[in-house]
């Protein structure tokens, strides 16, 4: 997988766990199917304890800087 995609499923998995955090389980898979994310992604960040899933991207990863304006 390329790192550019896989920064995008990140950042879209981290807004699908933002949004079952402020909107509840369903809201969150809802979004998740919208982005079309795979059902086994989803399941096994689901399905982890609290504790072990990261919402937040690490500040020191380059991200792509084509996506920002300058």
């Amino acid at each position: 997988m390329k790192r550019r995609i896989d920064q995008d499923t990140a950042e879209q998995m981290s807004i699908v766990l933002l949004t079952r955090v402020a909107f509840g389980t369903t809201a969150g898979l809802r979004t998740a199917v919208s982005y079309g994310l795979r059902l086994a992604l989803i399941k096994a960040v689901f399905l982890r304890p609290v504790a072990r899933t990261r919402i937040h991207l690490n500040p020191k990863a380059r991200r792509d800087r084509r996506k920002w304006d300058r």
